[in-house]
């Protein structure tokens, strides 16, 4: 119960994914303005009892599809513990919008009939899907040390009030220094596009297990006791966080 107490306390105060760990890290060019990267986010229900017969699927017919349709690039996760159960998330990079007008890797890779045929199967599994667009926030964020492979965190997704969006962003930028003190190993914040809510914002906590989550919500309440942030009433409608790990067999790195 103690855990709990100091693990949602921390989770609440930082209310801002793993997702954006798959954000591709591109460097603009000498005297260019920083492009705004952006992310795709599949936020997958398994149906009771067969996330086994899922992932088995994942892993045997729907990765080395991607593969072999040219995707370089895939991050899967699940929740643990605490969050909806048998729900999966799966993020991507896009590079730009104008690459979606062209066939998906699944139709490269096995053709519009074979890929009709492949991705029919899934609706015995599935329950609901929801696709959205991320984009980044790299300067509210702290991304990980290079080499980094991520595994284990929190997701935070907050619904802001209308008209109140600069208000959360000021706050997010301050949370940054106070993030900096504890023992997070990325703290990363992207705003939805396409596909959602454009008031509604997912951070992502990177840890390694429930023990560095313990020690992270510890040395969390100490830094913001230090910074004296004022609450801002109003500015959230709405909060749900969520423990994921990463399950590398069914990512593509």
């Amino acid at each position: 119960m103690r855990f709990l107490k100091i693990a949602l306390a921390a989770l609440f105060l930082v209310a801002f994914v793993f997702a954006s760990l798959a954000f591709a890290q591109q460097k603009p060019a000498a005297g260019a303005a920083p492009a705004q990267q952006m992310t795709g986010i599949m936020m997958m229900q398994v149906k009771p009892g067969m996330g086994l017969e899922w992932e088995n699927y994942m892993k045997n017919q729907l990765i080395p599809a991607a593969k072999k349709g040219g995707m370089k690039q895939l991050g899967a996760w699940k929740t643990r513990e605490f969050g909806i159960g048998d729900r999966y998330i799966f993020t991507w990079p896009i590079a730009s919008l104008a690459e979606l007008d062209g066939p998906d890797p699944f139709e490269k890779s096995l053709g519009a009939d074979g890929a009709i045929m492949l991705l029919a199967n899934i609706q015995r599994c599935v329950e609901g899907v929801r696709t959205f667009m991320l984009t980044e926030l790299s300067d509210l964020s702290i991304p990980p040390k290079p080499g980094y492979v991520p595994k284990f965190g929190v997701l935070v997704t907050v619904t802001v009030a209308p008209g109140r969006t600069d208000e959360y962003e000021k706050t997010a930028k301050e949370m940054q220094g106070v993030m900096a003190k504890t023992n997070a190993k990325a703290y990363l914040i992207g705003k939805v596009f396409l596909g959602g809510n454009p008031n509604q914002y997912l951070t992502s906590v990177a840890l390694d297990n429930f023990a560095d989550l313990a020690t992270f919500g510890q040395l969390f309440s100490k830094a913001t006791g230090e910074a004296k942030m004022s609450p801002q009433p109003g500015v959230m409608t709405n909060i749900l966080y969520e423990v994921y790990a990463a399950i590398p067999e069914l990512s593509i790195q």
